[in-house]
């Protein structure tokens, strides 16, 4: 009997496993076709929009012949001029109230400017932006790295952070093949180890930036606003407002702050 149980048990437990197998084939079958069905509706649904407003915008932005070629280039074009124009005509005082008449020249403007590019102007704004992107995008994890270590207050900590950079970058311009990567990442590199180099005093200029930026305009008036505030935390302790370790770490966290001022001052 207990074979037969123990038999029972296996035959129950594969069927189990065949319906939950079949099941998770089904659902994903289904998860696929549901996928294909929205994929195929959005490009539908793309294709539709395009094909009915290209060849209006090939009549207003496609130029002499209507080709519409680089339309879409043109259209962006046109969006960033109006933007400029409506922006600048809005301010102007005779326009101001009449948005009928701001918006026809916020339209009429770039229209015109847009209308009759030709390729070779086309291309030398599209340089422009494009050298725009990569140099955004490239400096962007400098300027993140050069703000994190900067935050920290510990010289050495800065010094093998900045190290460590230069080790990799280092890496990076002498295995790469390609030109340009190249003089990016010597360039890099030495901006960094100019970094390295003049860190005390780099360090000393962005906290004294800091200090600036809070309204204070020498050392002697921050250092006074600290003072300030100690004289009110001993007064709020006589008060009994404050308590004697809320006083304690109050103090010790401006007596920090007072000796920075002075150590990063110039």
């Amino acid at each position: 009997m207990k074979e037969k149980s123990g038999k029972d048990k296996k035959v129950v437990l594969l069927t189990f496993m065949l319906l939950v197998s079949s099941f998770l084939v089904n659902f994903v079958y289904a998860q696929s076709n549901a996928g294909n069905f929205l994929r195929t509706g959005s490009q539908q649904l793309i294709d539709m929009v395009v094909g009915f407003g290209e060849p209006f915008l090939q009549v207003l932005l496609g130029g002499e012949n209507w080709t519409g070629f680089l339309l879409f280039e043109k259209l962006v074009l046109f969006i960033l001029i109006a933007s400029i124009v409506y922006l600048s005509i809005s301010k102007i005082p005779p326009f101001k109230g009449n948005n009928g008449v701001i918006w026809i020249i916020t339209i009429a403007i770039p229209l015109l400017g847009v209308r009759y590019l030709d390729f070779n102007w086309i291309n030398a704004i599209l340089i422009q932006y494009r050298v725009l992107g990569i140099v955004l995008t490239s400096i962007l994890p400098f300027v993140i790295y050069f703000l994190f270590l900067e935050a920290m207050d510990y010289g050495t900590i800065r010094k093998v952070g900045w190290i460590f950079f230069i080790v990799i970058y280092y890496g990076l311009w002498s295995t790469t093949q390609n030109d340009t990567y190249s003089e990016f990442y010597l360039l890099t590199l030495i901006l960094s180890l100019i970094l390295l180099i003049f860190d005390k005093t780099i360090h000393r200029w962005y906290m004294w930036e800091k200090i600036k930026s809070s309204g204070k305009s020498s050392v002697e008036e921050a250092a006074t606003a600290i003072r300030r505030k100690m004289a009110d935390a001993q007064d709020d302790k006589r008060r009994g407002i404050i308590t004697v370790d809320v006083f304690n770490e109050r103090m010790d966290a401006l007596e920090k702050d007072l000796k920075s001022i002075y150590k990063h001052s110039f």
